[in-house]
């Protein structure tokens, strides 16, 4: 008997594994095998935060948070120009700003890591994987339910098992708020289909309840209500508005439920206002609308055609750069949409993922572009990729035309070899990045002084609170930190007085997203407008033409070389002992 051509026993081997009965597992086993390195990471930013609250036992110090390990700034403005004066926040923060999120069941979870072995990392890192296991767990067989046991639910879940948007969550520690959302969003809609298409009653009890459990986790846990929508539109049956009233009676507890936490959530003061990095689409509809279309474009363009990392580095080019990758995003997601999406849009399939995905990207806008906040738009972009895969692997002809040909290579490409590449990397790479060399700024000649003047830091975010928090975990003296500017792009450092420097940094000041955090742009800094600080006087000496500060005077209240300040610049993108140049002259510090 002949032997079936190479290509057929190919597709029936994937087609077999595909099938395994213990394929969510082998799948979980692969995305937690990607990211082990992680365990080694150790404490990156906001944990350090978190440890030294959970070390104080601070119990519900504030209305329903156990531990208000997420109340990072109240909104009192006399607590935030404290935290400024120490040099917690960036001299520019509004006075206003609020930045609270309720997320008890998230606290709870880094509580038992604190209990089980306080001031131990790896054992927090092995928790984060726990959870990343379960969601890939989950997300298979939600595949497998939509899909049926077949290698298009098979491919959906390995490009969802590898996706490396999931890094962040699973690499830090503080991002496990998302895989404990997403794992109970995803098991709340697997119960609702299970129930929809099967008549698994439990499902429409257990849906529910794990929606209300993802909500508890983080505010990214109602993406999973655009999931359960998207189900009821495809799938229900009948025109009007008496069919269109039947398709969407089964949602009436879930939007109960996220009726009720949302009027907790306001009610105990929690929400973010006066950030120009966090929007508010309750409270600042307007600026939320002009927002949101730039950012669902990187974010459609990092989840179906780019590695989604490349989203974390965008912030940090100049604007002639940010135009020309909107601009690559804006065509890489047209060519997508009409060569791959549009033509299977009469599979309802397609049309589950598609509309699940884009309208679950709406709540993930309020924090920006960044690939952090793509997990639930992860689960769509699987679905739909794992239907086209398939379709690409059971076709016995090339596309015509050698552009679509390299397309579908390239698409193929991205989601199942660099994006496996890219995860085991950033389990590597990120807790390097984000310790912003905190060991080296700690071991520099003067570390021991009261007062910390940090020139050019890449990003004067990271500065001030988390060299802080990490001194005091550690049991060293807390100094008062100043951060002048933000010097991803260059900074530019005049000396124009006895006591006082110039900073001019390339882009402007709240150029940087991450310095947005802090303030609307909005919120002008007009020229003049003056800050005093223990020691340190702020005045912003020149704008630019949308009303950003161009350049800043800090004059100290004492001589630049005394002995209780100590100067860090940023040079070749280490940290350097900083010596300011004579009186009248100037030095460049690059980015």
């Amino acid at each position: 008997m002949p032997k079936p051509p190479r290509n057929v026993r190919s597709s029936n081997s994937l087609v077999g594994l595909a099938a395994h009965p213990r394929l969510p597992w082998l799948l979980a086993g692969l995305a937690s095998l990607l990211v082990v390195p992680s365990l080694w990471g150790g404490y990156l930013l906001d944990d350090y935060w978190h440890q030294n609250a959970l070390a104080r036992g601070a119990v519900f110090d504030a209305p329903g948070s156990p531990y208000d390990l997420f109340v990072f700034i109240a909104g009192d403005s006399d607590g935030v120009r404290e935290m400024v004066d120490a040099g917690t926040l960036p001299w520019w923060t509004n006075e206003g700003l609020q930045i609270e999120f309720w997320r008890p069941l998230s606290e709870l979870s880094h509580a038992i890591d604190h209990w089980m072995a306080p001031r131990e990392p790896m054992l927090a890192h092995l928790h984060n994987l726990l959870w990343g296991a379960l969601l890939v767990v989950l997300a298979t067989r939600l595949f497998r339910e939509v899909h049926g046991v077949g290698l298009a639910s098979g491919l959906a879940a390995l490009i969802f098992a590898i996706d490396d948007s999931h890094a962040f969550p699973l690499v830090w520690i503080a991002g496990r708020n998302a895989l404990i959302a997403g794992s109970f969003g995803v098991a709340a809609v697997l119960c609702h289909v299970r129930w929809q298409r099967n008549g698994w009653q439990a499902g429409a009890v257990w849906g529910p309840v794990c929606f209300a459990l993802a909500l508890l986790g983080a505010e990214a846990g109602i993406g999973a209500f655009a999931y359960l929508l998207a189900y009821q539109w495809v799938y229900g049956s009948g025109r009007g508005l008496r069919a269109l009233l039947e398709r969407t009676r089964p949602l009436l507890p879930y939007a109960v439920i996220a009726i009720v936490w949302l009027t907790i959530y306001r009610n105990l003061g929690y929400g973010v206002s006066g950030s120009g990095q966090y929007l508010d689409p309750f409270g600042d509809p307007v600026g939320f609308l002009i927002e949101a279309p730039g950012r669902a474009l990187l974010l459609l363009a990092g989840q179906l055609a780019t590695v989604p990392a490349v989203l974390e580095n965008y912030h940090y080019l100049a604007d002639a750069q940010r135009r020309v990758v909107m601009g690559v995003a804006a065509l890489l997601v047209a060519g997508i949409g009409w060569v791959v999406v549009a033509p299977r849009l009469r599979n309802p399939e397609v049309r589950f993922w598609l509309i699940g995905m884009l309208m679950s990207l709406a709540p993930s806008l309020a924090l920006g572009a960044f690939s952090r906040v793509l997990l639930f738009a992860s689960l769509g972009g699987a679905g739909l990729l794992g239907i086209v895969f398939d379709e690409w692997s059971r076709s016995s002809s090339e596309p015509p035309g050698s552009v679509r040909r390299f397309g579908r290579h390239a698409l193929v490409a991205m989601h199942l070899l660099l994006a496996p590449i890219a995860l085991l990397g950033l389990s590597v790479v990120l807790p390097q990045a984000m310790d912003y060399r905190q060991a080296e700024f700690d071991t520099l000649p003067g570390a021991e002084r009261s007062t910390w003047v940090v020139v050019n830091p890449r990003a004067a975010f990271w500065v001030g609170g988390n060299v802080q928090a990490s001194r005091e975990f550690a049991g060293e003296p807390v100094p008062t930190v100043r951060a002048l500017a933000s010097g991803a792009l260059g900074v530019s450092v005049l000396r124009s007085a006895e006591r006082c420097l110039d900073l001019t940094p390339e882009g402007g000041y709240l150029w940087l997203t991450a310095d947005r955090l802090f303030r609307d742009p909005g919120a002008e800094l007009a020229r003049g407008w003056r800050r005093e600080l223990s020691g340190l006087s702020i005045e912003v000496m020149d704008v630019l033409e949308d009303g950003r500060p161009k350049t800043a005077r800090f004059c100290f209240d004492r001589a630049l070389d005394d002995p209780t300040l100590h100067w860090v610049a940023m040079i070749d993108g280490r940290p350097q002992p900083f010596i300011a140049p004579e009186v009248g002259l100037s030095v460049e510090l690059g980015p």
